[in-house]
C-alpha cells in the first residue's frame, strides 16, 4: 500500500508504478491517507476477482466487463466522472511509466500538470519540476509571494509558479521532492491540530 508520508521511491517495479500513477490520479482534492487505503481496498477486491495481475491489467479487465465503476464505488473512491475514463485510457495507453514525460501523461484526459509532476517527482530522481498544490502555494505566499494563487494555477501560469518554487528549493539546498514532502507534512500536521 502507498504511504503518502513516504511516497518518494525511485526503484518502483512496473506494477508499483501503475499503482502509484492511479494513486496520483485519485488523490486530487482528497485526503491522501484515506485515498491510499481506498485504492488498496479497490485493488484487493479486483485481485480477488481476476487474480494477481498488474493494476493496469485489473483496470483493463474491469473495463472490459463493465465493472470498473462498480468496484471504484464499492471502495468509495469518488470523482467517478473523471476517474473512470481517465483510468480506462491510462490502462490501455501503452505508456512506459519509466520513461514517459509530463506531456505524455497530460495527454491522458484527466491528468493535469500537477498530477503528472507529482508522479514524476516521486518516482524518478533529479526531476526539476514542482507539484503546485495548495500546500506549496500557501508556503510560497508565506515566503513573500503574495500573488501566488490559492489553488493549482492554470496550464498557462503553471511554469511561472513552478520556476519560483524550484528557485526557492535551490536557495534552501533541497531537492524539489524533499521540499515538497517537507512542506506537505508540515502543512497537513498543522491542519490536523487546528
Amino acid at each position: 500500500m502507498i504511504d503518502p508520508r513516504d511516497v518518494t521511491n525511485f526503484n518502483r517495479t512496473n506494477a508499483e508504478l501503475e499503482e502509484f500513477i492511479i494513486f496520483c490520479c485519485l488523490v486530487h482534492g482528497k485526503t491522501a491517507a484515506i485515498q491510499a487505503q481506498k485504492l488498496n481496498n479497490f485493488l484487493l477486491k479486483a485481485t480477488d476477482i481476476y487474480g494477481d495481475l498488474s493494476p493496469f491489467r485489473l483496470v483493463w479487465w474491469l473495463t472490459k466487463e463493465g465493472r470498473l465503476l462498480e468496484l471504484l464505488s464499492e471502495a468509495g473512491i469518488g470523482q467517478y466522472k473523471k476517474l473512470v475514463p481517465c483510468l480506462e485510457r491510462l490502462s490501455s495507453s501503452g505508456l512506459n511509466l519509466k520513461t514517459c514525460t509530463t506531456s505524455d501523461l497530460e495527454a491522458i484526459h484527466g491528468i493535469g500538470p500537477k498530477t503528472a509532476r507529482y508522479f514524476l517527482m516521486h518516482s524518478r530522481p533529479n526531476q526539476k519540476i514542482a507539484t503546485l498544490d495548495r500546500h506549496i502555494l500557501s508556503w510560497l505566499r508565506e515566503r513573500g509571494y503574495e500573488k501566488a494563487p490559492a489553488s493549482t494555477p492554470s496550464k498557462a501560469h503553471y511554469s511561472y509558479w513552478e520556476n519560483i518554487f524550484l528557485k526557492e528549493a535551490e536557495k534552501l539546498g533541497k531537492s524539489p521532492e524533499l521540499l515538497d514532502l517537507e512542506i506537505w507534512k508540515n502543512k497537513s500536521s498543522r491542519l490536523q491540530h487546528s
